[in-house]
């Protein structure tokens, strides 16, 4: 698997110093390059764009407000700002507005290239904790629903004895539900994608389904259901 290449926006009015921030950084990134604000503002709205690079003085916007903009529309864009001259206060209104690091531009290139792959990793970093946070609300999502769809005093349940190595089998509506849109062929995604589920949660109910009738399949379960009456047969017209 090939690592991820990720795009750093390079914005600096000094075509020279821009085309030796990409020289050291092109082999590893995708560099996009502008040279005014306006030309940056315009570039985060047409790519992707994981890291930039920005000048604190440009000629027509200054680097702040373009940080500004970027934490405002694109939060997500790890930020590092250019100064040529080591302004404690600027530096201060960087970080409170967003920035990850601020360095003057008499830098170490060894050093840059370090900053660079610190706000890389610390990218990928925050999206694999939005990837498992949104799986986690999935799967909590799913819970709930599970959770729901239990048994409970007032909930109508179809019981049935069956032999002793049938089983005592209780199903829900959901579980019954299931069965027969799986009596019918249907795969695990086309029953998910018919009821708004997940092919995940469909799985746990035929696990389910199997293990209180006691079957190792689902055609046994099928026909075990239609045998005692859980499952009706279409009427013939």
């Amino acid at each position: 698997m090939k690592p991820i290449r990720y795009t750093v926006l390079i914005v600096e009015d000094d075509e020279s110093m821009r085309d030796t921030l990409e020289a050291i950084l092109k082999k590893e990134y995708r560099i996009i390059q502008a040279e005014s604000g306006k030309e940056a503002l315009k570039k985060l709205g047409e790519n992707e764009i994981q890291i930039a690079l920005i000048d604190i003085r440009l000629p027509d916007i200054r680097g702040t407000e373009i940080l500004k903009a970027i934490k405002r529309e694109r939060p997500d864009i790890e930020c590092i700002m250019m100064s040529v001259i080591s302004d404690d206060e600027t530096a201060a209104e960087c970080f409170k507005n967003g920035a990850l690091d601020y360095f003057t531009k008499e830098f170490d290139y060894d050093i840059l290239h370090q900053r660079i792959k610190n706000a890389a990793s610390l990218y990928h970093k925050k999206m694999l904790l939005r990837h498992y946070r949104r799986k986690l609300q999935t799967l909590e999502s799913e819970l709930s629903l599970l959770r729901k769809e239990a048994p409970s005093p007032s909930q109508p349940m179809h019981r049935f004895k069956g032999r002793s190595d049938e089983g005592d089998c209780s199903l829900t509506e959901r579980e019954i539900g299931i069965l027969r849109l799986k009596a019918n062929g249907l795969k695990n995604k086309a029953v998910a994608d018919k009821l708004s589920i997940s092919a995940e949660t469909v799985r746990t109910h035929v696990y389910n389904i199997l293990h209180k009738l006691n079957v190792k399949s689902i055609s046994h379960a099928t026909a075990l259901a239609y045998e005692k009456g859980i499952l009706k047969l279409p009427k013939e017209d």
